[in-house]
């Protein structure tokens, strides 16, 4: 959907703000004063799965999601490299190829990320409870419609905002990458895709 259309859809809600974050990409959050650790290392669920992950890059280079492969470090100041790892996804042989944002412990990318607050305002992120669904049913009636849509890759369609690209590095093969969409793992990501 053009941006212009969400700007005049939105244009009296209170977070409108959501509009500059859609067209110019979402910031992740990151506070400290001091950028995470540098480190090349790999988990193990990588090594062991590593056609799937040259698979995933591939596609994902493709698709405008993942920048690389760079024979350098693709910024000159502040790049963090965070480790690559895969995990089981539910019902399916494949695996999740994921930047662990949170290693090393106490210098990760989302330690310098508040859990409470984005941007500087309080935040409070909780899902919906199948009670809340409940108490939605009885209080619109008999004959009221739900629906309910598990986007796929629901994070890797928002764009982060450029001056954050430098958070969200990683390598593989002797190559460094960097996400330019959310990625799963990165603390802010489900506040922003709520």
């Amino acid at each position: 959907m053009n941006i212009s259309i969400w700007r005049e859809l939105l244009q009296d809600y209170e977070e409108s703000v959501v509009c500059d974050f859609l067209e110019f990409g979402w910031p992740v959050g990151f506070m400290p004063t001091t950028l995470p650790v540098f480190d090349l290392r790999t988990h193990r669920g990588v090594i062991l799965f590593s056609e799937q992950v040259t698979t995933y890059l591939t596609k994902e280079i493709f698709l405008g999601r993942v920048a690389g492969s760079f024979d350098t470090v693709p910024f000159t100041d502040g790049f963090v490299v965070s480790p690559l790892n895969t995990v089981p996804k539910r019902d399916s042989a494949e695996r999740r190829v994921i930047v662990d944002l949170r290693w090393p412990c106490g210098t990760s990318v989302n330690d310098g990320i508040p859990s409470d607050s984005f941007l500087g305002e309080p935040i409070s992120l909780t899902y919906p409870t199948i009670d809340s669904i409940v108490d939605a049913v009885i209080s619109l009636g008999p004959g009221c419609l739900l629906y309910k849509r598990d986007l796929k890759k629901a994070y890797r369609q928002f764009s982060v905002d450029p001056k954050d690209y430098h958070l969200l590095g990683y390598t593989w093969d002797n190559h460094f990458y960097f996400n330019t969409v959310l990625t799963m793992g990165l603390r802010s990501a489900a506040m922003a895709c709520q």
